[in-house]
């Protein structure tokens, strides 16, 4: 997402953590905290303010729990919830999203920079339902995230991999892997653009299926894709989805007929080890990825060896 000015409606009645919250986002100018105590005036504020997002506490004076969320929704505002609770609990969580949030905090784990990133990406998701947004944050051909909002959903995994990990008082890592088709210029040469485009989209599809739900896969422009993945303790489990992509996109396309082999390669980084910032784990990702293909059809880990 852009730099542009962001407006939050806070809408708590505990002094104390409208200022933790006021604090938090204190160094994010572009982001600007308005708040109120009571549900009815937030609903009150939303048809007459203009409002990007809002943060609601599941504990209010005039609403508890999740008719909170149901109660905003049916006052008929779009815009995205994130839900603030004291209690560390998935089933709360679970519940907030079916009730039409978009996201949740937990208070006592906040996070000035995961706040502030996890504002934005529930701004994003919203944004994600209307076609103009979406024709501008994704790849025309694939229908996958662009260049520009995989560095967006990038920067916001490094904040949630850094909440995690403090909060578990351990390692929580979040891979870069950069992959380029094999001999796809083979299929271009041979059959023609229109083919070479059919089997990209196959690819895309391919990759989709073989990742989870949580992962991001984006088209960087060429047979240049790019995967980010988190939410895992160890190297191995991003060398086994490696492994899983490469026996993949190993298997055979058919186009109109006609039978193609591929192949990848990929180069992988790890946060934290291989970088803090996407600008790094990005570009060492992409330093590993000349190292695959070298051999073709392999993985590598930037700085040592597969």
């Amino acid at each position: 997402m852009n730099m542009e000015s962001i407006r939050i409606l806070l809408i708590e009645d505990n002094p104390g953590d409208v200022r933790l919250v006021r604090e938090a986002l204190r160094n994010f100018p572009n982001m600007e905290l308005i708040s109120t105590s009571r549900l009815d005036s937030g609903i009150a504020r939303l048809t007459s303010e203009k409002v990007d997002g809002i943060l609601l506490d599941l504990s209010l004076p005039d609403s508890q729990g999740m008719d909170s969320v149901l109660k905003l929704r049916r006052s008929g505002t779009e815009i995205p919830i994130v839900v603030l609770t004291g209690l560390d609990d998935e089933n709360t969580a679970l519940k907030a999203l079916h009730a039409g949030a978009q996201d949740y905090m937990v208070k006592s784990q906040l996070n000035p920079r995961f706040l502030a990133h996890t504002l934005r990406y529930a701004i994003e998701r919203k944004r994600l339902e209307d076609p103009i947004y979406f024709q501008a944050t994704h790849d025309d051909l694939t229908g996958l995230p662009n260049r520009a909002l995989f560095r967006d959903r990038l920067q916001n995994a490094l904040a949630r991999a850094e909440r995690n990990k403090e909060a578990a008082h351990g390692q929580s890592l979040a891979a870069v892997l950069m992959l380029d088709l094999d001999y796809f210029k083979t299929v271009n040469d041979t059959r023609g653009h229109d083919a070479g485009d059919k089997v990209l989209r196959a690819v895309a599809q391919r990759l989709l299926e073989y990742l989870r739900k949580g992962d991001t896969i984006a088209r960087l422009g060429g047979d240049e894709f790019v995967i980010l993945i988190e939410g895992f303790s160890a190297e191995i489990d991003a060398a086994a989805v490696a492994r899983k992509i490469l026996e993949g996109l190993a298997k055979p396309f058919v186009v109109d007929s006609d039978e193609f082999r591929l192949g990848t390669s990929i180069g992988i980084s790890l946060y934290p080890a291989d970088g803090e910032d996407g600008e790094s784990l990005t570009k060492h990702a992409d330093i590993a990825l000349y190292r695959a293909k070298e051999q073709r059809n392999r993985y590598a880990f930037y700085g040592r060896e597969s």
